[in-house]
């Protein structure tokens, strides 16, 4: 009989331990689900209240402070009246270019994206589709090397697709460019 009762007492902290292992994995495996969705900028719709916009803002980003007053009393300061406009900055804008090639491909074909951008080798650009009226990272990234990037994407998202290419450290876009997927 303590034969039968050990059996049974293996079986039970086996299948315990089984539990609690799938447990885990399943936890990590939706964790990481969630991450990928996010990174790919892939978010849940509602068909009653319409696609959730989201507001990216690029790392590193730059926003206006405003300081906060110093005193109760209001200050005056005069600037003496200029007669040039202030002086500009001595760098040149950087342009992105894009080309899109084909222009019409149909459901998850290979779509080429190559362009310029006068960047330090080594710049990272991500790919961006113009959904919903907003701008959603998609899940492709390229570097720039002497000056040019070249890269792919694939998607089954049919009819016009709007994308452009953007500089993931300061936010600077290119032209949009179009594709249709039949």
């Amino acid at each position: 009989m303590d034969d039968e009762n050990a059996w049974l007492k293996q079986l039970a902290i086996g299948v315990g331990m089984l539990l609690v292992v799938g447990g885990l994995i399943g936890a990590t495996v939706a964790f990481a689900g969630i991450k990928v969705a996010d990174l790919a900028g892939i978010t849940g719709t509602s068909t009653t209240t319409g696609s959730q916009e989201r507001l990216r803002i690029p790392r590193n980003a730059s926003t206006p402070t405003t300081p906060a007053p110093t005193s109760a009393a209001p200050t005056t300061s005069i600037s003496p009246p200029t007669s040039s406009p202030p002086p500009s900055s001595s760098k040149p804008k950087r342009a992105i270019t894009l080309t899109v090639s084909p222009r019409t491909a149909p459901s998850f074909a290979r779509i080429t994206l190559t362009g310029t951008y006068r960047a330090p080798d080594g710049t990272s650009l991500r790919v961006q589709r113009l959904e919903g009226g907003g701008w959603v990272d998609f899940p492709v990234t390229t570097t720039v090397s002497g000056g040019r990037f070249s890269t792919y994407i694939q998607t089954g998202h049919t009819g016009l697709n709007r994308i452009r290419m953007t500089d993931v450290v300061d936010g600077r876009s290119s032209e949009v460019a179009s594709f249709t997927i039949t």
